[in-house]
């Protein structure tokens, strides 16, 4: 997955986003007191995203609507939640407790958010990151219930839904503002800085939401309207690239507006239809909004990339040692995994080719593994795949399937083709480790052992003696 969409979708605390954002902007008959119908769903990936023992939602009527574990947490608890929800919800304002249990609220006067973790003395930085999330779902109820209402601003002066907050909530108006204006629909495009790849990551309602995601060829329209500052149209597999062939007709001509902030090209904004068919004072008022937009993307653009550089290996774009300590940190659920992996015979391979082998074994990764798993480079040719919820017996199947696929895959290099092979080492919790923790020296141990056997071994670490 691209770290644009991890922007999106989430790394760490953001993987919910994505997934909440839609279900809530979903909705498009929506009053202040009635909730989405799958409110129970939106709770749960935000519970399970944060590694918390309960979630709920309340309104300024009805009873509180829940996500818990099972067995749920104490009846106190629960009650402590529920007030700390209502609270936010009446002032409008975050609360947080420490003590006796983790709770982190948010409300806006129409609804209030509040999520239970498993022990008091939450790390700032995980309360930080819920309350993240929170301001993004009540944003995105905001977001719909104006829809319904229809008071979404003009495109004159500057719309107060124009704040420095994130690529999300800034986006998801702006695509929505410019459908409005242009009664077409739109996609919002942005530059990834951490890796120079431009991604489409907001469409507004209309638009082909398989969209989302799509990495833009740097040679296409769109492309080049991320780099420069241009407006330029086009159609076919000129508009985003080649990757486009299988795409829906109605996006087959568009019409890119770069977005800037003072002389960097941080992104565009594609309309889809024919140039002739926007008139010149409507192309006026969407280089309105685009240059209102640009600086605020930008900045919110450049707290991601800052967050992602201290965390991510630039080479491979994955998580680093720092990222994974994080990942595991933060674990609180009940079974997972930890797979050691070496490069073999990483040493007899010049830099460059040394380069081209870590990318080429970090793709076999992102094709395999699921979107929350934790593929990190830990040392110069071993990496460690953190894998949420996973027991032994899977950890091992899914640890042979990426052996199996190495194998089978070669590396173009210098005109030659390589096979790249890596040994591995797979420990869990809690058959071979009693906490996550201890997982890093069980599964860094038993990497030794399957090295020690040759190259291409695959060994599952020993069950903790009874």
């Amino acid at each position: 997955m691209g770290t644009i969409v991890v922007l999106l979708a989430g790394s760490a605390g953001g993987m919910v986003l994505g997934a909440l954002g839609y279900a809530w902007v979903r909705k498009r008959r929506i009053r202040s007191e009635v909730l989405p119908a799958d409110v129970h769903h939106v709770l749960e990936l935000l519970r399970r995203v944060h590694r918390a023992a309960a979630a709920c939602v309340v309104t300024q009527t009805g009873d509180p609507v829940w996500s818990k574990v099972e067995p749920g947490p104490p009846f106190q608890a629960l009650e402590d939640t529920a007030e700390s929800a209502r609270q936010a919800l009446h002032d409008s304002g975050e609360h947080t407790q420490q003590q006796p249990s983790g709770i982190v609220a948010l409300g806006d006067g129409r609804l209030g958010i509040a999520v239970l973790f498993a022990t008091g003395d939450v790390e700032e930085r995980v309360v930080r990151s819920t309350l993240d999330d929170l301001h993004r779902m009540l944003a995105d109820f905001q977001l719909a219930r104006r829809r319904e209402i229809g008071v979404l601003e003009a495109a004159t002066g500057t719309p107060e839904w124009l704040t420095p907050d994130t690529v999300e909530g800034i986006g998801s108006e702006l695509v929505e503002a410019l459908r409005e204006l242009t009664a077409r629909p739109v996609a919002l495009v942005i530059r990834d800085p951490t890796v120079n790849q431009a991604t489409v990551v907001a469409v507004s309602a209309g638009a082909d939401r398989r969209l989302l995601g799509l990495a833009v060829d740097p040679e296409s329209v769109v492309g080049r309207a991320t780099i420069g500052d241009l407006t330029a149209a086009g159609g076919g597999d000129d508009l985003f690239g080649p990757t486009r062939q299988s795409r829906r007709e109605r996006e087959h001509e568009g019409i890119a507006f770069s977005l800037r902030d003072g002389t960097r090209t941080v992104g565009a904004l594609v309309v889809f239809c024919a140039i002739d068919m926007l008139s010149a004072e409507t192309s006026a008022q969407v280089k309105e909004l685009v240059g209102d937009a640009g600086p605020l993307l930008a900045r919110a653009v450049a707290v991601y990339a800052e967050r992602f550089r201290v965390t991510t290996d630039e080479l491979t774009g994955q998580p680093n040692r720092q990222g994974l300590k994080d990942a595991l940190r933060d674990y609180v659920g009940g079974a997972c995994s930890l797979v050691s992996v070496q490069i073999d015979n990483f040493g007899d391979l010049d830099p460059p080719a040394a380069n081209a082998a870590l990318q080429h074994v970090a793709r076999v990764f992102r094709n395999i593994l699921r979107d929350y798993d934790v593929p990190a480079r830990v040392d110069s040719n071993e990496f460690a795949l953190f894998l949420p919820d996973t027991p032994s017996a899977r950890a091992r199947d899914v640890a042979e399937r990426i052996r199996s696929a190495l194998s089978e895959s070669t590396l173009e290099w210098a005109g030659e083709k390589q096979v790249i092979t890596c040994s591995f080492g797979v420990a869990s919790v809690p058959e071979s480790a009693a906490s996550t923790e201890a997982l890093s020296e069980a599964a860094s141990t038993t990497l030794t052992d399957a090295k020690n056997r040759g190259a291409n071994q695959l060994l599952l670490a020993e069950p903790l003696s009874s």
